[in-house]
């Protein structure tokens, strides 16, 4: 049933769902998880006039005819997200909350955790290749990260996408409207000498995205233009507290202070696989 309501139309699952007294009977996780991106995708693509690759929040009251209920969806979402202002489409509102009430309401232990997973392989698999299918993907994901408080695992889809597109400009859309949503993600940590220990790994590691994404808004400037790519960077540097692309460091510069970091911190430190991912992502740039 949840299937059949997926193809029909989220709302209707949502609706369904939202009427459910008892949990949801356990479901195929892969083959919901490959409806549900498939649905974006073609939402994606039947809306590309429309859709831009990093919208504004004002999108969410947009009047829509076609989706009547989507305000109301949008408001719910942004409450749950804990005043967090999604830069959102309504359909997306309408997916997120659609998966959301599955989650809470499903039988299945693993539910959230397979789907993720499955939405993050689609994120990075999309990215070269269908850009506003990805980027709608990405805020659906990272909304769903948000309302369950799993900043991790959206670091972590960032890890896999950076490594999997390395100098590939199509990383730099997916990266800003994630970033939009949720900042926190890799927000600059403000300069203190009393800031705590790990502290210190996070903010290597920031750098380090800092530095690869100057370097990629570089290549989407000279595919997509100078307005555009910085208009993708400024959700970085207005929101996490980024320098500018010319004011970066060079990822290469970084690496030996990656390395001298990640040599004295113990394995069973909390920052060593913080800084050990760092170093992962430079590998792709050592001579």
């Amino acid at each position: 049933r949840c299937f059949d309501l997926m193809v029909g139309s989220p709302m209707d699952l949502q609706a369904v769902l939202a009427r459910a007294e008892d949990p949801v009977p356990p479901i195929d996780t892969a083959r919901f998880a490959e409806l549900l991106i498939a649905h974006i995708h073609a939402e994606a693509s039947r809306s590309s006039s429309e859709l831009g690759t990093l919208p504004c929040s004002a999108s969410l009251d947009t009047p829509d005819e076609k989706l009547p209920e989507g305000s109301v969806v949008a408001a719910k979402l942004q409450l749950l997200a804990n005043g967090i202002q999604p830069g959102l489409y309504k359909h997306e509102a309408v997916i997120a909350m659609s998966v959301w009430v599955l989650v809470l309401k499903s039988e299945q232990a693993a539910v959230y955790d397979e789907l993720m997973r499955k939405l993050s392989q689609g994120i990075v698999l999309r990215a070269a290749s269908t850009a506003a299918a990805a980027c709608s993907l990405a805020r659906v994901f990272v909304v769903l990260g948000v309302l369950a408080a799993d900043i991790q695992r959206v670091r972590t889809m960032l890890c896999d996408l950076l490594m999997d597109a390395v100098d590939s400009p199509h990383a730099l859309p997916v990266l800003a409207n994630t970033l939009a949503i949720w900042p926190d993600v890799l927000r600059m940590p403000p300069a203190s000498a009393e800031a705590p220990a790990d502290v210190q790994p996070f903010e290597l590691m920031v750098r380090v995205f800092q530095a690869i994404a100057a370097g990629i808004h570089d290549l989407y400037r000279d595919e997509k233009g100078t307005d555009e790519a910085d208009r993708l960077y400024a959700v970085m540097v207005e929101r996490c507290g980024w320098r500018l692309p010319g004011d970066a460091e060079f990822a290469d510069t970084l690496l030996g202070e990656v390395k001298t970091t990640l040599n004295s911190l113990d394995r069973d430190s909390r920052g060593y696989p913080v800084v050990m991912a760092a170093f992962n992502l430079l590998a792709p740039y050592m001579p």
